[in-house]
């Protein structure tokens, strides 16, 4: 499968900062629209696999970027990349063989809870080191 970016809930001008950057190494940028969210990520990506959709499904309100087949060191130039141009989208995750079943309402609920128990875990780092 070539390397692919799926972008939900973006911005024009940041989808356009994004397809530029991605173009210069060959990876496709693929917007998906809000009528093709209950489609599956692999799906999205061109990989036929059965949406398997969560028990609580929630429809991202912010900007998802989803990283299909991207190699390592394609995926560290990109980071590095939105870093240094202030492009900024909200959560990111790579398709892997168990999400690759489940729809972005199913994906995006989990980053949100993965982001908020980073979170605990860093400020409760930084209490620890006060003291």
């Amino acid at each position: 499968m070539p390397e692919k970016i799926l972008l939900f809930h973006a911005e024009q001008m940041t989808i356009q900062k994004i397809r530029k950057l991605a173009e210069n190494k060959k990876i496709r940028t693929i917007c998906v629209a809000p009528e093709e969210y209950h489609r599956s990520l692999g799906d999205l990506a061109g990989i036929p696999s059965r949406a398997v959709p969560g028990e609580n499904e929630i429809l991202p309100d912010t900007s998802l970027m989803v990283f299909c087949n991207i190699s390592e060191k394609h995926l560290n130039k990109l980071l590095f990349e939105f870093r240094t141009k202030g492009i900024s989208i909200d959560y990111k995750a790579v398709l892997t063989e168990t999400n690759r079943y489940w729809t972005v309402g199913r994906l995006y609920p989990e980053l949100v809870r993965e982001r908020k128990k980073y979170k605990e875990n860093e400020s409760g780092m930084n209490v620890s080191k006060k003291e």
